[in-house]
């Protein structure tokens, strides 16, 4: 007997957290991904290599998209979120983790025949994308009568920008900010016109990054709280302790805090 020609599978559409006008027809994992799942679970300490295979996890389970669409150039959140859809309709609705009750015995906030672990459960359904209500892509450096005008326009970090940003965490604090502030810079403007920089001329790729490095202190400080406060996932929640009842509240935020 013939078999089917296809393995047909059940669909989802859900709207892509920083465009809802895209949408998207996601189906569950199969073998091949949650083979890939489980490894990601098994302690990998090469961290590119993480973000490299969700981002494979997430194409591959990708069935329908508009033409448009290109997975480089999702957003970080983007591919939070959906990672965080696909272990929903893939694997199950909640997330399992072990908390660690050692140090609340140690300290005498739980007593001595409290459990040392504590099992937690998470409805996926309660995770929910944190977006800052006080952060702008749009930062105006300086703005007065004796020197001007000047800003510039950022954009948040995309999956096509994964394995740069892991690489440079390995920088110095003032070197990494430089080149995050490089590439995901869209524009400069003041009160006149706006400039975008040509990143295929050498020549205004050296003039942006001196430009950059030349930013004071302050400035900088504006930039960095952009970067610390992108949108990301997250939850609050309170351990609560089986045996004495002690409560402790804990905040998850991104895919490591929730996977791995």
């Amino acid at each position: 007997m013939a078999l089917p020609k296809q393995v047909k599978y059940q669909l989802t559409t859900i709207e892509l957290p920083s465009d809802p006008r895209v949408k998207l027809k996601i189906r569950p994992f199969t073998g091949e991904e949650e083979k890939l799942f489980l490894m990601l679970k098994t302690g990998n300490e090469d961290y590119k290599k993480v973000q490299e295979t969700i981002v494979q996890v997430i194409g591959n389970c990708i069935h329908e998209a508009p033409s448009s669409f290109k997975i480089k150039d999702l957003c970080l959140f983007d591919i939070e979120w959906l990672f965080l859809q696909l272990h929903s309709i893939s694997i199950d609705n909640t997330i399992e983790f072990t908390y660690n009750n050692t140090e609340n015995i140690k300290t005498e906030a739980c007593k001595p025949d409290c459990p040392v672990e504590i099992r937690i459960q998470i409805p996926i359904a309660d995770v929910k994308i944190h977006y800052p209500e006080d952060t702008s892509k749009t930062i105006v450096l300086y703005d007065n009568e004796d020197i001007g005008m000047l800003g510039l326009k950022l954009k948040y970090p995309t999956a096509e920008m994964m394995p740069l940003i892991v690489d440079l965490e390995k920088s110095d604090e003032s070197t990494q900010l430089n080149d995050m502030i490089y590439v995901c810079l869209e524009n400069f403007f003041d009160d006149k016109q706006t400039y975008i920089p040509d990143r295929n001329d050498p020549k205004e790729v050296e003039e942006t990054k001196t430009m950059i490095s030349g930013f004071t202190f302050e400035q900088r400080k504006l930039i960095k709280k952009f970067f610390e406060e992108m949108p990301t996932i997250k939850h609050t929640f309170d351990v609560k302790c089986p045996v004495c009842g002690f409560r402790e509240s804990l905040t998850l935020r991104g895919l490591n805090d929730f996977f791995l």
